[in-house]
């Protein structure tokens, strides 16, 4: 990374916060705007089956198993899922929904069937595409600034959760998410916030923390500066110190953070399924609207 992606200061003149590990830097920016000094562009390396299917030990995607997330997931997401049923509950003719980051499509199946309902989405990994296409007709196995919109623009709303951060160029990204919304339509995303008092205390150790798959972070500021950056307006922006999961990941991940009792933890297995909040560290839960170009 020779500059910074939000304002494009030189690298060189960024503030090096820490060592992630032998390779990588963590840098702040003069304008706020905190990135790795070295990023991973190998998609298909990186996002492959290992990255959601850990089981035993915990995967790179955080999970042990991400097939097993999918009521935990939908419910960390209600916020964009309530929002689009409100707006939509008195609207005549179709509502186009694109998920980018798609993952197995558990965002996109909540809406299978309801009436007026077009669903889309993106995943860049192969594994997940797959297991989404099982879900909507119109998966696309790609990066969403490589696939072409020229005939699938105009959605009414647009989703991107955890994704922003994975990116190299999260300004081009959101960019384009401008240009495929209609007019006054909306953009939902989640992401870390880096600037949360977990990061401050944690450091090198907040969960947030993924050198080879997270790119760049953000706090309110930062995002609130990309998205009017972007042509975009906050509708709703909050930070979030927590999220839901199962039983299992909660046992699972107390038993590697405390071994030494960690088989005590196995008294929960019964539970495994049951759907709980946890602590993630600072999440942001965003809501933008594209702004309707001035009448004349």
């Amino acid at each position: 990374m020779s500059n910074c992606v939000l304002c494009g200061r030189p690298a060189s003149e960024a503030t090096v916060l820490f060592e992630l590990n032998s390779d990588q830097k963590l840098l702040r920016c003069g304008c706020g705007l905190i990135y790795n000094d070295r990023c991973r562009a190998d998609i298909e390396d990186l996002y492959d089956s290992n990255y959601y299917e850990g089981w035993e030990a915990a995967c790179p995607g955080g999970y042990f198993s991400y097939s097993q997330m999918e009521r935990a997931t939908n419910k960390t997401d209600r916020f964009a899922s309530s929002f689009i049923r409100s707006r939509s509950k008195d609207r005549g003719g179709k509502i186009r929904l694109l998920d980018i980051g798609c993952g197995y499509g558990f965002f996109l199946k909540q809406f299978k069937g309801e009436p007026g309902m077009e669903l889309a989405g993106i995943e860049a990994s192969r594994v997940a595409a797959d297991k989404a296409a099982e879900v909507a007709d119109d998966i696309v196995h790609g990066r969403f600034e490589d696939v072409d919109f020229s005939q699938k623009s105009d959605f009414d709303f647009v989703a991107a959760f955890e994704v922003v951060e994975h990116l190299l160029d999260p300004v081009g990204f959101l960019k384009k998410a401008n240009r495929v919304l209609k007019d006054g339509g909306h953009l939902f995303m989640s992401t870390p916030d880096i600037g949360s008092l977990w990061f401050k205390m944690l450091k090198k150790r907040w969960p947030g923390i993924h050198p080879y798959y997270h790119n760049v972070y953000f706090s309110k500021m930062t995002l609130g500066t990309v998205a009017e950056k972007c042509d975009f307006e906050i509708v709703k922006m909050r930070s979030k110190n927590y999220y839901y999961t199962n039983i299992r990941h909660v046992r699972k991940r107390l038993s590697e953070l405390f071994p030494v009792v960690g088989k005590f933890f196995a008294i929960l297995k019964p539970f495994d399924a049951i759907t709980v909040p946890f602590l993630n560290g600072g999440d942001l839960q965003v809501i933008l609207r594209k702004k309707r170009p001035l009448k004349s």
